[in-house]
């Protein structure tokens, strides 16, 4: 395992034995014999944001990838490498250059008040704790519930432009 996933692990409080082996591959990643879809790196959703793709949609993207990945998740550190993709900043961040007040997202991942961002992560770092002994349904409910909401605000926003 790299240093750097060591660490991060580390840091999230999990422990983790040296050989755990991770393997990054352009189409999946395989952590322990688990293979699930690849979360989206900073680097992809800014590529293809400046390739010309809509940044709802890759934040729309990015979560239905996660949703995909929690479907298959069966140990802690699954979890914290799916916390990890979820905590990845979108490229409408970018877009406003951090100015959340700005940002058509803003009710969804205020950090000052209970966002249904900040409730989706809580709840990941519950499942980091403690793995799959909870039901998933109510993580997955969640993520479907952050995936409407932004299609929502995307379908709303579009509206405004035109």
């Amino acid at each position: 395992m790299g240093r750097g996933c060591y660490r991060f692990l580390k840091i999230v409080g999990v422990n983790v034995a040296l050989s755990v082996v991770l393997i990054i591959s352009p189409i999946k990643v395989i952590f322990e014999g688990w293979s699930m879809v690849k979360l989206m790196s900073f680097e992809e959703t800014m590529e293809r944001y400046e390739g010309g793709e809509n940044a709802f949609d890759l934040a729309i993207e990015k979560w239905v990838r996660i949703k995909e990945a929690i479907k298959t998740a069966y140990s802690l550190q699954h979890f914290v490498l799916i916390v990890r993709g979820a905590s990845i900043k979108i490229a409408l961040c970018v877009e406003f250059n951090d100015n959340c007040h700005l940002c058509p997202l803003e009710g969804i991942c205020s950090r000052e008040k209970e966002g249904l961002f900040s409730k989706v992560i809580r709840v990941m770092q519950a499942y980091c704790v403690a793995g799959d002994i909870l039901p998933k349904s109510t993580l997955l409910d969640l993520v479907d519930q952050l995936i409407s909401e932004l299609q929502q605000i995307k379908e709303d926003f579009m509206k405004l432009r035109h």
